[in-house]
């Protein structure tokens, strides 16, 4: 199935057999450890991030209910990555400047065996299970300038999703599509402007500030100030167990966790330990 001729109720292969949680996570196990050694021969900088950050140092592991990894790289060692990233042809790797209507401002690294069936959002040719890759931008110390670049790439983001192919927005939320209805004429800019430049626009925006002499660098996906640091506290390096191997942390990882989540090491209750991504995963 391609992006051109995506029908808008993905149909499954014959046989497909649903992933479970944990089979899953098993998968995203083998594709870090994967990441892992191949940054480690290629001298490329990566950390661990978000919730996955959560899971080392709350679980020395996956979070029990989560279902993805995040990985974060500073924007030199992240094209690099994608420069090379599938010579080894092991994973599939997904980013917007190679898959035309890949439209999220990060990459994924898919598992070729797998492929995921969508709720509410554009469905993604060869989507399997994945973990996600964050590139880190330098980002303007003032405060002023740096929220009119998270605006920016936000209001990029949206309009990135607008001008996708009517046939791949089948499947988004109501609520998604009622917020297209109102901002029609934002709708209309987008379509006549078109995917492939928005996508060269945003990426432009976040790496606008990448030769600067700024000393911030924050995660754009999404544009938060909470994920913005100086870069020595992003950058340096601590080993943390996961699962069953040692994966790179950032050092401050308390500081930069604190700040984005509040007391992270405080579980939360029962009926929000689940998944926020609107997914299932099956085997070809």
């Amino acid at each position: 199935i391609t992006m051109n001729t995506m029908p808008n109720n993905l149909v499954l292969p014959e046989g497909a057999r649903e992933i479970s949680l944990r089979e899953a996570q098993l998968l995203q196990l083998k594709i870090l450890k994967w990441f892992h050694e191949f940054c480690e021969e290629h001298s490329l900088r990566y950390y661990l991030h978000f919730g996955t950050l959560i899971g080392a140092v709350r679980h020395k592991g996956f979070i029990p209910w989560d279902d993805d990894v995040d990985i974060c790289m500073p924007r030199a060692d992240y094209e690099k990555f994608l420069e090379i990233g599938e010579q080894d042809n092991v994973y599939n790797v997904l980013h917007g400047q190679k898959d035309k209507y890949y439209y999220f401002n990060f990459a994924r690294v898919c598992d070729r065996k797998t492929i995921l069936k969508f709720k509410g959002i554009p469905h993604i040719e060869n989507m399997g299970v994945f973990v996600d890759v964050f590139p880190l931008d330098y980002v303007p110390e003032n405060d002023e300038l740096r929220d009119e670049v998270f605006r920016n790439v936000d209001r990029l983001n949206y309009m990135i999703r607008l001008a996708l192919p009517s046939n791949l927005r089948k499947t988004i939320f109501l609520k998604e599509k009622l917020r297209s209805i109102k901002n029609y004429k934002l709708y209309i800019k987008a379509k006549r402007i078109g995917i492939v430049y928005l996508i060269q626009e945003r990426e432009h925006l976040m790496r606008k500030y990448e030769n600067s002499n700024t000393e911030l660098m924050s995660c754009m996906c999404p544009s938060d100030d909470k994920m913005t640091f100086k870069e020595k506290e992003y950058l340096e390096i601590e080993r943390l167990p996961f699962e069953d191997i040692m994966i790179n942390a950032p050092k401050n990882y308390d500081m930069i966790l604190r700040k984005y989540y509040g007391d992270y090491m405080k579980l939360p209750p029962d009926n929000e330990r689940i998944s926020n991504h609107h997914f299932t995963a099956f085997w070809k």
